[in-house]
């Protein structure tokens, strides 16, 4: 079964990069920053990726006065790109998009104990 092209898997690089660092909704990383780590068979292959990436919606340019910046977009589409990285490398798929673990539901303070907190919190006056 052949691979991704190299434009497949320089986009499939970025996307995985910009997830995994978390350059989501407005945090944003310089487009020159973008080659850093890129295997070199894929790194020529960076700027028409990045293009098509923009032009697909799943980078966000953000013009700044140091410099273009990109972020990414939270998609299906671009998560499916970072899971082809991710087995290119062999390196374990990570879920984007879904929550990593339940989170414990807090047992509410019964009445009792919200009226000894609001006793302890209350400010007593000052003795001189």
């Amino acid at each position: 079964m052949p691979g991704p092209d190299d434009v497949t898997l320089a986009k499939a690089f970025l996307m995985h990069k910009m997830y995994w660092y978390g350059y989501l909704s407005g945090r944003h990383t310089s487009v020159d920053n973008l080659k850093k780590g890129c295997p070199l068979l894929t790194r020529p292959h960076i700027p028409d990726a990045v293009k098509e990436l923009i032009r697909d919606g799943l980078l966000r340019r953000k013009p700044t006065s140091y410099g273009e910046q990109v972020c990414a977009v939270a998609n299906t589409k671009g998560y499916g790109y970072a899971n082809i990285y991710e087995r290119e490398a062999k390196l374990p798929e990570l879920e984007y998009g879904k929550p990593s673990g339940s989170v414990p539901k807090v047992i509410p303070l019964t009445p009792e104990e919200l009226r000894a907190l609001g006793r302890v919190h209350k400010k007593e006056p000052m003795r001189h």
